[in-house]
């Protein structure tokens, strides 16, 4: 079954509808779709039918009590739930990406959407309380609820309510605030669940909440096993851009040594440096070629990609590099999985926007090694796009680029930059024949590359993208609208949203 396009998608790509259209789009498509997609789609199904189911259950089981006693319990059976699913969302918690194999944007998603489910349950459940309190005097309610657990649910919804508004304000920052924003969402964490079970202590909360919280405690014992005994690293190279007098470096790659660390293309892993901050960290995508190996040592060399985006990253770019080689780092992970198979596609377009260059690329220098074995004869073409903002940044993976560029003519690459221009830094650097200063039309390249698809032949293609989301979602919209039943492109994509 293949999905017919709209017209009208390129409008609403936004809209968390065209969202999950995306992800019943890719299910429906003739080649199977990853675990990964599958089982993204399947969670957030499974929130809402247990969230109605839980809702439906507590109705039916407490028609004969009063509307204000039905309407609490169940805001706090729905309350349990989304607990439950908040819980297990923590972007750090590592049992949820190792088993579900979810994205970092699409585990931060759901977090989102639970918090903010909770939230407003507790406000109902606590607004509720403080109206039974007003109304238990009169005869015609009865007295259902004692004042007092009435009181301290209520009291606990509205400093919740508070705690959240001021956390709003981290939240809306966490770029320049990360710390502020990360240890206030452990201590919220850690105090949540106790201090609601003490003021109104609900069977069916307990159950649901406590099992999320238990699991996370679990969690975080590992990861500081993990912390002090497991997936050690240390920083070997730092890759930094020259210091200008008019330019102001924002971007390092980090090249980390490990024993034995083994990984996929467009994997992602979570980075720290005690030096840096020692309980923080952060999610990176990984830049360098999976199979490569250290010839001396024989261990295992990851490069990561650092971008200017907060406070924890400012202070890595702000060291010398001479501070940190040789720094000890932990690595988690790593986790995700690209939702296509390269090898299922004779076409490829790799497109990424900004720091999102770092996994298409590790995907391209995988498939410059898949090149010297098999998959150079079925291969038509591959084109790699990265748009940048700044020429600088090309400086940081220029050789890897180029290295491409000579291995194989079917490789075709083009960096585009969008906020200089060419005649006032050709004084300071040679400009690569590759390199456009202007922004790219997305669709035009998109639709170019699927006639070339279709000259030779060819009734699918496969992009693989990393962005911010608008390239994201552009990218989706004209590759739906350009697909029919004799030709379509699959996608697969991540988010850069900070």
């Amino acid at each position: 079954m293949v999905l017919k396009p709209k017209e009208n998608l390129y409008k609403a790509h936004t809209t968390k509808r065209f969202q999950l259209f995306h992800h019943r789009y890719l299910i429906t498509r003739p080649k199977k779709a990853s675990k990964k997609t599958k089982c993204d789609f399947m969670i957030y199904k499974l929130y809402f039918i247990v969230l109605f189911i839980f809702a439906i259950g507590t109705l039916l089981t407490s028609l004969s009590l009063p509307i204000f006693k039905i309407v609490t319990r169940i805001t706090e059976s729905m309350c349990g739930v989304t607990s439950l699913t908040l819980f297990l969302s923590i972007t750090h918690y590592s049992f949820h990406h190792k088993f579900f194999h979810s994205s970092y944007d699409h585990t931060l998603w759901l977090h989102k959407k639970a918090g903010k489910h909770t939230i407003k349950l507790i406000n109902i459940n606590g607004l509720l309380h403080l109206l039974a309190i007003l109304f238990s005097q009169l005869p015609i309610h009865g007295r259902w609820a004692d004042a007092m657990p009435s009181k301290r649910t209520s009291l606990l919804a509205i400093s919740a309510t508070i705690i959240i508004k001021i956390l709003k304000k981290g939240i809306k920052v966490r770029k320049k605030n990360y710390e502020f924003f990360y240890y206030s969402h452990i201590i919220t964490t850690f105090a949540y669940v106790p201090v609601f079970a003490f003021a109104h202590p609900i069977k069916p909360f307990l159950i649901t909440a406590g099992l999320g919280f238990v699991l996370w405690l679990l969690d975080l014992v590992y990861r500081v096993v993990q912390y002090f005994f497991l997936n050690k690293g240390t920083i070997v190279k730092v890759v930094s851009q020259r210091d200008q007098s008019n330019y102001q470096p924002d971007s390092k790659i980090l090249i980390i040594e490990m024993d034995d660390f083994n990984y996929e293309p467009m994997q992602w892993v979570k980075l720290c440096i005690p030096s840096i901050s020692k309980y923080q960290m952060h999610a990176l995508s990984i830049c360098s070629q999976p199979t490569f190996k250290e010839p001396e040592s024989g261990k295992t060399q990851i490069k990561i990609l650092i971008k200017n985006f907060g406070d924890w990253s400012k202070t890595v770019l702000d060291k010398q590099d001479s501070f940190l080689l040789k720094k000890p780092v932990i690595i988690e992970g790593p986790y995700g999985s690209p939702s296509l198979s390269v090898l299922d596609y004779r076409y490829l377009v790799l497109i990424g926007g900004g720091s999102g260059v770092g996994p298409v690329l590790s995907l391209l220098l995988s498939l410059m090694e898949l090149s010297k074995k098999q998959f150079d004869q079925q291969l038509v073409k591959l084109k790699f796009y990265w748009i940048a903002k700044e020429f600088q940044n090309l400086e940081l993976i220029q050789n890897e680029l180029e290295q491409a560029i000579s291995s194989n003519k079917k490789y075709q690459i083009e960096v585009y930059v969008t906020r200089q221009n060419k005649l006032q830094l050709e004084k300071d650097y040679p400009i690569p024949n590759y390199t456009k200063f202007e922004k790219p039309n997305v669709s035009r390249l998109i639709t170019d590359a699927s006639k070339e698809a279709k000259n030779n032949n060819l009734k699918k293609m496969a992009i693989f993208s990393c962005g911010p989301p608008r390239l994201v979602n552009e990218i989706k919209c004209v590759s739906f609208n350009l697909s029919n039943s004799n030709f379509y492109i699959d996608i697969s994509q991540e988010l850069y949203k900070f």
